[in-house]
């Protein structure tokens, strides 16, 4: 019931996002100017606050960036293996990689820890070193998918390098982690707050980041009827969702992980793959049949594998 509990509010509102975009509630352009404002206006506050005001041990902090580090780059190197191995072309193999290691860390994976140790005596230690963790993977999210769909497209012109340290450059939700993290040490080192206006206005900005961004994901999912790429995207979802829980008991162990930085690991690394790898592999010339049939078939293999790590993780 416990997990019922933590996992139903975020299914349900990807289901009403379904519903209501397939029902024409959102219909057109509705779901596009809603992620645009989830992407560009609400998260990045959202993402500023849980890592700029997050009191987490940095020891703690470290140890499970670690743990998710690890899982993410061993996910990447086995999702292009298993892709070469399976004579898929280079564009398509760097295409199943990315969809291989990329989790819905700010739209499910956050959500589901907050529920998930609401009323855990680690609560808020939890949550804290979950919103410093998140910062970093979005960065290495990515970074490694665009240098390696540089690499795989031979097109190291001066031109693709300058669009992608531009788009990189401007990603807001990199930007708004980079800050978070700039300013959580700030007040560390200095015990500086941030003024109660800007933070009041950053909380109003941010407070529907959530369960906007969940309608929105679920949204996409009505909009995806592609289910072509059968064998990678099947290959794909079946190692983020399975392989990145066994992953992450491993290096916990390897690298003795405390408890509350092996659940926070495991909810993140078990949660389906991003849909912003959509965007980002037809930014980058990649195989978009193979991104939406792996989203898809991530996002409903996670309804059993979610709850397998929830039992796990508490």
């Amino acid at each position: 019931m416990h997990t019922l509990s933590i996992l139903a509010p975020v299914f349900l509102l990807i289901l009403l996002g379904a519903i209501l975009r397939r029902g024409g509630f959102l219909a057109g352009e509705a779901p596009r100017i809603l992620s645009r404002y989830c992407y560009w206006i609400a998260l990045p506050p959202l993402l500023f606050l849980k890592i700029g005001l997050a009191e987490a041990d940095m020891g703690s902090a470290l140890s499970t960036l670690a743990l998710c580090t690890g899982v993410t780059l061993s996910l990447a190197v086995v999702g292009l293996a298993v892709a070469f191995a399976i004579r898929l072309p280079p564009t398509r193999a760097v295409t199943m990689m990315h969809v291989t290691m990329r989790g819905n860390l700010a739209y499910v994976g956050l959500p589901i820890v907050i529920f998930a140790f609401s009323t855990h005596p680690q609560g808020q230690s939890a949550e804290a070193i979950a919103a410093l963790v998140i910062g970093p993977l979005i960065i290495l999210y990515n970074l490694i998918p665009s240098i390696a769909h540089v690499i795989a497209a031979h097109s190291g012109g001066k031109g693709l390098k300058r669009r992608l340290l531009l788009k990189l450059s401007t990603n807001p939700l990199i930007l708004a982690c980079l800050a978070g993290l700039a300013w959580n040490r700030l007040i560390a080192a200095n015990g500086v707050d941030l003024p109660l206006i800007l933070l009041r206005t950053l909380e109003l900005l941010g407070g529907p980041a959530l369960p906007l961004a969940l309608l929105c994901v679920g949204c996409g999912l009505a909009d995806t009827r592609s289910l072509q790429a059968a064998i990678p995207s099947s290959i794909a979802a079946c190692m983020k969702n399975l392989l990145s829980i066994l992953l992450t008991i491993l290096f916990a162990r390897i690298l003795n992980a405390g408890p509350t930085e092996t659940a926070v690991a495991l909810i993140l690394m078990a949660a389906p793959t991003a849909i912003a790898s959509f965007i980002l592999v037809e930014e980058l010339d990649g195989d978009p049949n193979i991104a939406a049939s792996t989203i898809t078939l991530s996002t409903l293999l996670s309804l059993l594998t979610l709850p397998l790590a929830l039992s796990l993780a508490l």
